[in-house]
Formats: structure tokens, sequence, C-alpha cells
């Protein structure tokens, strides 16, 4: 796993970390606002719901480091299917039409976050 960033923003990275396996954070500087962008590998649904969760307990970690008036960008696989059934503020209803466990915790994620 890891984050691509062009040469010509080199000089605007902050700071690094690398929080597990799963998930990388890489800030931005800019004169407007501070950019944070975060690499995602969820685990898949093979795993356990623990597992999963945990995931989910570390990725709720980072976020509540990140100042509120940072832009936010979150990217990756996040192993979920979500279906096409609105939820206001989170999602619209074009989406596929399954829903699996991991979709239901991204779904209540970004549901708690305003994302």
């Amino acid at each position: 796993m890891g984050l691509l960033i062009h040469k010509k923003y080199m000089n605007n990275i902050d700071n690094i970390e690398y929080t597990s396996e799963r998930i990388i954070q890489v800030t931005l500087k800019f004169p407007q606002k501070k950019w944070c962008l975060l690499s995602l590998y969820a685990p898949d649904i093979s795993k356990s719901k623990e597992q999963r969760e945990e995931f989910y307990e570390d990725l709720q970690n980072v976020i509540d480091q990140i100042p509120k008036d940072a832009l936010l960008i979150m990217m990756g696989d996040m192993k979920a299917r979500v279906r096409n059934m609105p939820v206001p503020g989170v999602k619209q209803r074009f989406n596929e039409g399954e829903i699996n466990d991991n979709g239901d915790l991204l779904t209540n994620f970004c549901s708690m976050n305003s994302l």
C-alpha cells in the first residue's frame, strides 16, 4: 500500500504517518488550507468482524486528530458494497444494488463523521 504525490508538491509535504499496514496519512500544507490524504485498505469480508471493527477504530483515531478546518481526502479499497439506498449527507442512490457488512461499517462511519 502506498500513496504517490506529484513532485511539484514535495515542498508541501508537512507530515507522513503510517498508522498501520492499512492506513497511511500524508499532510500537505498550502497557504490557504491543510490537506490530509488518507490511503486506506480495509480488511475484506472474510476477516473477523472484530478485525474489521478494529480497522474503523484505528481510522476514527486518525480522523479525530485531523484539524476540523483541514481538507480530508480518503481513498483506497474499503471492500464495501453500499447499496443504492440514499443516506442523507453520506451517499446518493447511484450505487450498486447490494450491501455487505463492510458497507454497513463504512456507511455508519461516514454518518458518524459527516463524510
